[in-house]
Formats: structure tokens, C-alpha cells, sequence
């Protein structure tokens, strides 16, 4: 496994990560995709694709909020799972 993190803004897979976020969580526990891109542009927020030997295989969001991390969302294509 080689694990590469990819910042949302500089994927070439924009529309499969939003599409796994849809499909991932419950409507009623996701925020809209809208408002996760436009808070992502903050210093303090993590929004990332994640590859596993140039692979996409998921993506995470995270919230830094002074020395605590908090892993909002965190999903993994249902294929790449076995």
C-alpha cells in the first residue's frame, strides 16, 4: 500500500468523491456537498481524496480546531473494502 492524499480543489475525481460522500452517509447525517467545498477553503479544514497507488479509494474530511482533530467524514469505495 502506498497511501497519497489529494486536497478535493486539486483531484481529477471531483464528481466520484461526491458521489461516494452521497451514497456513503445518510441524508439526514451529511451536511450539503455545497457548504463542505466552500468550508473546505479554510485553513482549519482537511477535504481530501485518498489514493492508494494513484488509485482513488476514498476520501476524508476533517476539522482542526486547536490541537483536536475531528474526522467528520471518512469513506471508502465499496469495491476497494474486500
Amino acid at each position: 500500500m502506498n497511501f497519497k492524499y489529494i486536497n478535493y480543489y486539486e483531484s481529477k475525481n471531483k464528481n466520484k468523491i461526491k458521489k461516494l460522500y452521497l451514497n456513503a452517509f445518510p441524508k439526514e447525517e451529511r451536511f450539503p456537498f455545497q457548504i463542505l467545498k466552500y468550508r473546505s477553503k479554510q485553513p482549519n479544514v482537511i477535504f481530501n481524496e485518498i489514493l492508494d497507488n494513484d488509485k482513488s479509494i476514498g476520501m476524508e474530511y476533517i476539522i482542526k480546531c486547536d490541537d483536536v482533530y475531528y474526522l467528520m467524514y471518512f469513506a471508502v469505495y465499496e469495491e476497494q473494502r474486500k
